[in-house]
């Protein structure tokens, strides 16, 4: 299993062109994967463990990592509940449980991991990758759509990564 993971993390990373310092988000959400996508390798046949004890899989929750995320934040997480900028851009990195509630982990600007329970997501647009490769196209290949810079750019924990890689 650690070989699937291990595997499975590393090319979760460099489709997103992400940097190394979100290596065990991405692990995790490379288990969350495997339990949601199981097959048993000796049959063809799928195994998926959240079906065989009843539980329903959210497909739609099942974001690449490394998309764009725009979040709703709640009053709590801003300076002025009243006059603040509500919606924050951030990376989707996983998923977790915030108050007993099941949320994704989104990667701002700033560095910091925050949960959201509110968000929009597009999962065909990866800002951390080159300016001519962002937008994932229908049939299978990133292309330019046209901008000129990219929201992270000036993001204080991309300082020692080389976007351009």
């Amino acid at each position: 299993n650690h070989g699937v993971l291990l595997c499975t993390m590393r090319a979760i990373m460099a489709f997103a062109n992400a940097p190394p310092a979100v290596w065990a988000l991405a692990i995790e959400y490379s288990a969350i994967l495997h339990c949601h996508m199981a097959s048993d390798y000796a049959t063809d046949a799928a195994r998926v463990p959240w079906l065989k004890i009843g539980g329903t899989v959210d497909y739609d929750a099942l974001l690449p990592v490394g998309c764009i995320v725009l979040m709703v934040q709640a009053k709590a997480q801003v300076e002025d509940g009243k006059l603040s900028q509500r919606g924050e851009i951030g990376i989707f990195v996983g998923w977790q449980f915030t108050e007993g509630r099941k949320a994704i982990s989104v990667l701002v600007p700033s560095g910091a991991v925050v949960p959201s329970v509110f968000y929009i997501a597009d999962p065909s647009y990866f800002p951390l990758r080159a300016a001519n490769a962002r937008r994932l196209l229908a049939t299978g290949v990133f292309a330019d759509e046209g901008e000129v810079q990219s929201r992270f750019k000036n993001a204080t924990w991309l300082d020692e990564y080389d976007e351009s890689k």
